[in-house]
């Protein structure tokens, strides 16, 4: 079933069937971009949660590891210069090591989200409003009114 309007048809049609036809033609089309837009951002999370899985698990075993060398890392200074100045300095060398990471864990990021962050910049964004919900009601209520009445006054012309 062909739905493109030939041009004399529309013409034909009182006004507002064709905002109708309009509008349920932009609302289809809204509803279908909206579709491919949440298939497209599925498809580009689903790597991304096992890269998350991975890591996690990755964390959890090199914590264990952490702790352990840490452990015997206090005790072998605490030989030489005492426990609580051991436990100072191996504090002091895991703070620079982490801002390493930190700063190579940012540039990563930056690198690797370069498509995904388009997808994200599609996806609809919310209004902040202070109106409230009666308030944005009333407004719909009045702008129907006003089309309304632009319809009623076509249509008089028309006639």
């Amino acid at each position: 079933m062909d739905t493109t309007a030939q041009p004399n048809e529309l013409r034909s049609q009182p006004a507002r069937s064709v905002l109708l036809r309009l509008f349920t033609d932009v609302r289809t089309l809204a509803s279908q971009e909206y579709e491919l837009v949440k298939t497209e951002f599925s498809s580009q999370t689903a790597p991304l949660s096992r890269i998350l899985v991975s890591g996690v698990a990755l964390v959890a075993v090199g914590l264990l590891a952490l702790i352990c060398l840490t452990m015997a890392a206090i005790y072998g200074l605490a030989i030489e210069i005492g426990l609580p100045l051991s436990a100072l300095v191996i504090g002091v060398v895991y703070t620079l090591a982490a801002l390493v990471l930190v700063q190579r864990f940012q540039s990563t990021m930056k690198h690797a989200t370069g498509g995904f962050s388009h997808t994200v910049k599609q996806l609809p964004r919310t209004r902040r409003t202070t109106k409230t919900l009666e308030e944005q009601s009333a407004d719909i209520d009045w702008t129907r009114r006003r089309i309304e009445e632009s319809l009623n006054r076509s249509r008089s012309a028309a006639a």
